[in-house]
């Protein structure tokens, strides 16, 4: 802590950042930011994320509100602070709200060991989980120190996302294929209580799957929202490349496959695992990773979590050998693969497949030198814009890439295309809908990916 703080007053008055506290502050796990391409998992472009907090100004046109950075900054860090103050006001004992603001400001603008601002190294999906750390290093020269900010989306709503599961179980019996639909529409239970500053876009609130709904007695609000999720899990406004990853499960049976996945939020990941246990009763070759956060970032699953869920699935459980899950997943509520642990890099090497949820990991791991299955419910206007479908759908999104691909391009130019009032880029990957379901064919996926 006494370096952590020699650091901070360090930062204060040289206006300088050494590598060690950016790195820190950043959410590193590793201390070279080109391991990932040393290792060869993405090009030398890759851009991990659609543009960096430096490029936020008035005259940016992919920005849907016109605003200067301080403007912006004042307003998402007055939201952050109100949070945080409300739920943990023993960490404000010797700090003000306008302390804590500054400090912000100060560290965001001083000047890293390549002789430019901090912002300059902040993409805009990640700003959040970083605003939060370097508060809390503020506050407590810990940035990893551990909160839980959305308390009713994460363990106060465990007892009715079972029950939901449970009720789908015994009412719909969906097929393996179902549950994976199931796990991805899952991601709009409860998003209307998410702030936008949480998910760095506006979010569609009104076709959200609510968690308040109002209702005589707890199992007709189970039945309500287990009929909504059911349903829209078999919307027909859809990318789905599921009977692609079917047809290459069945051409492999003999062979082993290593899929490495990143779950996303809390409430979804217990609809994830529903489809792993399945999956992995019904196919006894696939082995699986799964890497959740190693620290509690906003409403997402982390490690804790996981082993506390698998408790409920036999099939996991018994499965030990082949369900393997890792404690040094990101400290960001984002993958970005230049920051990630390097035994986390060293799974997705050996992995054949890689299974990524959330539309914020979909648009920051664009590019990765695997075979990658993103899946997610279109519900953020930055969604809107990179897949070319619109909320109100409520749009099914799981997209395959073929190692290295991008299915959407130039979101800085998005203020160039204007469709149905919303602004998407110059590629959105509905442009392209059929090849992101089926790219290469199963036999030409399975032979490149899978040797």
């Amino acid at each position: 802590m006494k370096n952590m703080l020699n650091c901070a007053d360090m930062i204060f008055k040289n206006s300088n950042i050494p590598d060690r506290t950016k790195f820190a502050l950043l959410g590193y796990q590793n201390e070279n930011p080109h391991l990932a391409y040393k290792k060869g998992l993405c090009q030398h472009d890759f851009e991990p994320g659609t543009f960096t907090l430096a490029e936020i100004s008035l005259k940016a046109k992919f920005l849907k509100k016109r605003i200067s950075f301080k403007q912006w900054l004042d307003d998402v860090l007055e939201q952050e602070l109100s949070l945080l103050k409300k739920l943990y006001p023993s960490l404000f004992l010797k700090s003000s709200l306008e302390e804590i603001k500054l400090g912000v400001e100060k560290i965001l603008n001083a000047q890293t060991e390549k002789g430019e601002p901090l912002k300059n190294e902040i993409w805009f999906q990640e700003y959040s989980d970083i605003f939060r750390r370097i508060i809390l290093f503020l506050l407590s020269f810990n940035p990893d120190y551990e909160l839980d900010l959305y308390p009713d989306l994460t363990h106060k709503r465990k007892k009715l996302a079972f029950s939901v599961l449970n009720w789908i179980e015994t009412n719909k019996k969906p097929n393996l294929w179902e549950w994976l639909s199931v796990s991805i529409a899952a991601g709009l239970m409860g998003v209307d209580e998410k702030s936008n500053h949480a998910a760095t876009s506006d979010i569609v609130r009104a076709y959200a799957i609510s968690l308040k709904a109002k209702c005589e007695n707890e199992f007709d609000k189970i039945s309500k929202i287990g009929e909504l999720l059911w349903e829209i899990s078999n919307t027909k406004t859809r990318i789905d490349a599921t009977n692609n990853l079917r047809s290459t499960l069945e051409l492999r049976e003999k062979t082993t496959i290593k899929i490495l996945t990143f779950p996303d939020d809390y409430i979804e990941t217990i609809f994830l695992l529903k489809y792993f246990d399945v999956l992995l009763a019904e196919f006894h070759n696939i082995e699986i990773d799964c890497v959740p956060r190693s620290i509690r970032c906003g409403n997402d699953a982390n490690y804790n979590d996981i082993l506390t869920f698998i408790k409920f699935f036999p099939n996991l459980l018994k499965a030990s050998d082949r369900f393997r899950v890792r404690d040094q997943g990101p400290k960001l509520g984002t993958v970005n693969l230049l920051k990630l642990h390097s035994s986390i890099l060293d799974l997705l090497l050996e992995a054949n497949i890689v299974d990524a949820r959330g539309a914020r990991n979909y648009e920051m791991m664009q590019g990765i030198n695997k075979e990658t299955y993103f899946g997610f419910m279109v519900c953020r206007e930055f969604s809107e814009s990179t897949i070319g479908m619109f909320a109100e759908d409520r749009p099914l999104v799981y997209i395959r890439h073929s190692p290295n691909e991008k299915s959407f391009r130039e979101f800085r130019k998005r203020g160039r295309r204007i469709e149905h009032d919303h602004m998407l880029c110059t590629v959105t990957a509905f442009d392209n809908k059929e090849k992101w379901e089926t790219g290469l064919s199963a036999k030409e996926s399975s032979d490149e990916n899978l040797k």
